[in-house]
């Protein structure tokens, strides 16, 4: 029986035993059906029963659901509490590469032009990819390197960022964002005393730059997201957009 009829049920036998009482009070019946005892006696009936139906169908399924809710805000708070545990964290060679280079090869990272790599393919590209003064933070959870970000200021002043990668499993849980706004936090402040080599000379704005494969539809979302545009340059009084160029400019 389903829910709405349990409970039309149950009003049914309330409904009914008041309807008796009413009867006892009022006395109003013909002589077949005047006796009290009678009809206290089946509004009695209609009251245990209604009772009886509660405590076997009603009670237990408000309990099930309830349970179930204080075990979905339950499962709610541990990944809330996990992912503040997950905190970013300066890079390690020892503690971290085993983990960046499962990303590089698990994951191809959205950043580069990289389609699918073996083992040794990974590891070779990730010890190129660490050198060259690039700052790389990470995200530990539980010990296990679960994402990384690589980026730099480069020659010309701007930030630019090489690598964003996150363990497929713990995609979708925020770590992207987190470490994506721990760079550009990162980057806009030290833009004001870092300047390049030929960064100096340079008037424009600054900004962040990154490359997106531009086949990989949802790294770019995900930056576009993060109010990165599509780079555009102007030449000959042409504006054109570069096809895999996204920049981030900071508000001051």
């Amino acid at each position: 029986m389903e829910k709405p009829m349990k409970y039309k049920f149950l009003l049914l036998l309330t409904f009914f035993s008041s309807l008796n009482f009413q009867i006892i009070k009022s006395n109003g019946f013909s002589e077949k059906f005047k006796s009290k005892k009678v009809w206290l006696g089946i509004g009695i009936a209609a009251l245990f029963g209604g009772f009886l139906y509660y405590w076997k169908y009603i009670k237990p399924e408000n309990s099930k659901n309830k349970q179930s809710v204080e075990k979905s805000d339950a499962e709610k708070l541990k990944t809330e509490t996990q992912k503040e545990k997950a905190e970013i964290q300066n890079y390690n060679s020892k503690q971290d590469d085993e983990g960046i280079i499962s990303i590089f090869q698990d994951n191809p990272s959205a950043l580069t032009d990289f389609e699918s790599l073996t083992r040794e393919e990974a590891t070779q590209q990730w010890h190129i990819e660490r050198t060259g003064g690039r700052t790389i933070k990470v995200i530990r959870k539980d010990s296990k390197t679960v994402g990384f970000i690589s980026y730099i200021i480069n020659a010309l002043g701007k930030g630019y960022i090489f690598h964003l990668g996150i363990e497929q499993e713990y995609k979708g849980q925020g770590y992207g964002k987190k470490l994506l706004d721990y760079a550009i936090k990162n980057l806009v402040s030290r833009s004001k005393t870092e300047k390049g080599m030929f960064g100096k000379d340079i008037k424009n704005d600054f900004y962040i730059e990154t490359y997106i494969n531009p086949s990989n539809s949802s790294a770019i979302k995900f930056f576009t997201n993060n109010n990165f545009i599509q780079k555009t340059y102007t030449e000959d009084d042409t504006v054109y957009k570069v096809e895999n160029s996204y920049i981030y400019m900071p508000l001051e």
